[in-house]
Parts: structure tokens; sequence; C-alpha cells
């Protein structure tokens, strides 16, 4: 006596290939309805890493900026900046000028200012595959105003 084949044998042979059919659009109906949001959800994470970007060469430059204040708040931050910027010297001294130096190390020029949109965060592979996936582009910066346009009035 060997063992019998069960009548719906051939019932479920022809069932698999309907069943992943199913399987199939139900996942590509799934995405075609996820995609937007999926998409928006990136755009907005991707637009705060930038923000976040930007936020950390803000904060960066303003504690610049305040140690320059801070050194100007002495009496040895006002004489050295007089005799760096205005080539003040005290009346028992003389003053010689030197020309041909770089002047890209003085302590009296602001730093760099942040532009919007001019600071992007270092990216991993997975990232930039996502970002094309998705379609993100980064965020064009402002056009600059012209320097003779007085803004606010």
């Amino acid at each position: 006596m060997g063992a019998q084949k069960p009548e719906n044998e051939p019932k479920r042979r022809l069932a698999w290939p309907i069943n992943l059919s199913i399987v199939i659009v139900a996942l590509a109906v799934a995405l075609v309805l996820i995609y937007p949001a999926l998409q928006n959800w990136w755009q907005v994470r991707r637009d705060i890493q930038l923000l976040e970007a930007e936020s950390t060469a803000l904060e960066a430059r303003n504690s610049q900026i305040q140690g320059q204040i801070d050194v100007l708040g002495t009496p040895e931050g006002i004489e050295s900046r007089a005799r760096e910027q205005f080539g003040w010297v005290m009346p028992d001294e003389q003053a010689v000028n030197i020309t041909g130096l770089s002047s890209q190390d003085s302590t009296t020029a602001l730093p760099e200012n942040v532009e919007p949109g001019s600071i992007k965060p270092e990216l991993d592979w997975l990232t930039e595959t996502i970002d094309l996936l998705l379609g993100y582009e980064y965020p064009s910066p402002p056009p600059a105003a012209p320097d003779d346009v007085i803004i606010g009035l």
C-alpha cells in the first residue's frame, strides 16, 4: 500500500502562481500608494540635515565673533586692534609699514558669512542612493541681493 496522492494536488500546483501574482500586485499597489509619502518624508529629513549643518557652521562663526568681542573688551585688545587696523602707535614709538605680507591671518577680519544652502553635510553612499531613488535635489540658494540695493527701505 503506497501513499495515496490527495485528489486536490493539481489544484495546489495551479494555486501558487496565482497567489504569487496576487502578492506581487499587492506590493506594487502598496508601493505606488506609499511612494509620495515616503518621498515627502525623505525631503523633510534631508532638509533638516542641511539646516543642522548650517546651524553648526553658524554657531562656529558666532563663537569666533564672540571671541573677537571678548578680546576687544580688554584694554590690551583695544590697543592691539588700534595698532593692527589703524596703524596707531604710542607717543614714544615709531610706526613702520611693511607691505607684501599676507593679511589672511588678520584678527580684525570677520569670519566668512554662512549663506543659506552653502553648507552641505557629508553623505554616505546609501544616502546618495536614496536621494537618487526618491528624486531629492538640494535646494538652490536664494539669489544674492545686489550691493547697491538697500533692503528694508
